[in-house]
């Protein structure tokens, strides 16, 4: 029997979230979940302080501040309003940020009204953003704003161990802290005719990624020039922003979709994901290797924080961190169809064991149903 809101058995979730489903973090750390947890019981309502017009302004450098302040101040004036509308049967789910700015208000609105909280974070936000606009930096205080956050909940889901370490370190007394991978779906990133696509004759080497990572990939451009010299290779970038163009590389911009996204994977030979390390790169989640490996692409990737977890060298993909291991490792990949065969088939098993949708789902729903009823 189909169960609805009005149902008893039916536990409601408001789920504050910053961006629009269309944005990676929310789309794969909330929206995905929603249908199957429906299915078991629990309604989730996805509430974005950004709708996906306003989402696809901000974030562009052409807009100009006041524009920017205006969309702040419309985002700010919707979210106190549903955070007031909020029903004492349901559990707030805060994915990063109540608010950009200014969320102390709301957070207390909430437990005044003992509305139980899950705080749900899969970057280092609590220190200062990358890639964002410095006017907003001026009014963030990061890890004041994520200490509260932590504090007032009763489960806190770090995307990794690194951001769980964080937590676990100004925990209330009464909170649970859980890590909880970013995961995919792997019904839907499947593999399809990976390895098999050229560019005119070129095997194609592909990056994934927002305009706020383009600089880690740029960083790379030396080695795959030098690399481009011994097996030469076309070199695809999927992002919202084209980066700066590389040279001595057969090269494409390819503008993110969602409806092409899945074909951009399957057609690359191999999947890179370079990576400085330091405190902010260590909070990523890894998601950019989980889609290759789900679509059958082999990663070559800095062994980084959580990717040291989810790439095993010369099992599951190959790790690179000198300019000459990139070179190295590209070149053996590109020459060894049957070497990316055996990484892209150990990859794919890994991520459908530990990092996929049904694999999560039902820790998921256990540790909601608690949050409920602590």
């Amino acid at each position: 029997m189909k169960r609805t809101a009005t149902d008893p058995r039916v536990q409601r979730v408001a789920a504050f979230v910053p961006y629009p489903s269309s944005a990676p973090s929310v789309r794969f750390r909330v929206a995905q979940f929603r249908e199957p947890l429906r299915a078991r019981g629990i309604e989730v309502e996805l509430l974005p302080f950004m709708e996906e017009a306003e989402y696809r302004q901000v974030y562009r450098r052409e807009v100009g501040i006041l524009r920017k302040v205006w969309l702040l101040f419309r985002g700010m004036r919707r979210r106190l309003e549903e955070v007031r509308k909020i029903q004492d049967d349901q559990l707030a789910l805060v994915h990063r940020e109540l608010a950009p700015i200014g969320d102390g208000r709301m957070l207390a609105a909430l437990r005044h009204r003992h509305i139980p909280l899950v705080f749900d974070f899969d970057d280092a936000v609590f220190l200062p953003p990358r890639g964002g606009d410095p006017w907003l930096a001026l009014f963030r205080r990061p890890r004041q704003a994520t200490v509260r956050r932590i504090r007032s909940s009763r489960l806190v889901l770090a995307g990794n161990a690194f951001l769980a370490a964080f937590a676990r370190e100004v925990l209330g007394s009464s909170t649970l802290l859980e890590v909880l991978p970013t995961v995919l779906d792997t019904s839907h990133y499947t593999p399809g005719r990976s390895g098999v696509e050229q560019h005119h004759g070129l095997p194609i080497v592909g990056w994934i990624g927002t305009y706020t990572t383009l600089p880690y990939l740029e960083a790379l451009y030396d080695a795959l020039r030098t690399a481009a010299q011994t097996v030469p290779f076309h070199l695809v970038v999927v992002s919202n922003q084209p980066p700066r163009p590389p040279t001595g590389v057969s090269y494409e911009f390819r503008p993110w979709s969602q409806e092409r996204e899945l074909e951009d994977l399957r057609s690359f030979q191999v999947g890179l994901y370079p990576l400085p390390d330091d405190p902010w790169t260590r909070g990523k989640c890894g998601f950019k290797a989980l889609q290759y490996m789900a679509c059958g692409v082999p990663v070559l990737a800095s062994p980084v924080g959580v990717l040291k977890e989810i790439v095993t060298h010369a099992v599951t993909g190959f790790h690179a961190e000198e300019p000459g291991e990139w070179v190295e490792g590209l070149a053996t990949l590109l020459r060894d169809a049957d070497l990316r065969r055996r990484l892209a088939d150990a990859g794919r098993q890994r991520v459908v064991e530990r990092y996929s949708l049904t694999a999560v789902l039902p820790r998921l729903e256990e540790l909601l149903r608690g949050a409920f009823g602590r």
